[in-house]
């Protein structure tokens, strides 16, 4: 299982924390409601890092350049600045 991004966003962006550290993304796992030893075991699983490229090699397709980029419908937006407009352009569909 992957884990979703939602706690390692706000890890990163929000609270600055370093995510190429263990302790800080076991940290992040638990406040996900993840099990420690499950998050580790699932990040280094072949469908997950399956995913992973996928992902990224759809951005690139897309156009994207960074982290993080997200899209709704195929209108762009980078940068966690631009979060108000992501809600935005998702309540007006």
């Amino acid at each position: 299982m992957c884990p979703t991004p939602a706690a390692a966003f706000e890890a990163y962006w929000g609270d600055d924390r370093d995510i190429s550290k263990e302790d800080v993304l076991a940290d992040i796992a638990a406040k996900a409601g993840l099990e420690r030893q499950r998050f580790f075991a699932g990040i280094e699983t072949d469908a997950c890092k399956t995913k992973l490229r996928a992902n990224t090699d759809e951005l690139i397709a897309r156009g994207g350049f960074g982290s993080p980029t997200m899209f709704v419908g195929n209108e762009m937006f980078f940068g966690n600045d631009r979060l108000p407009l992501v809600r935005a352009a998702l309540e007006s569909q």
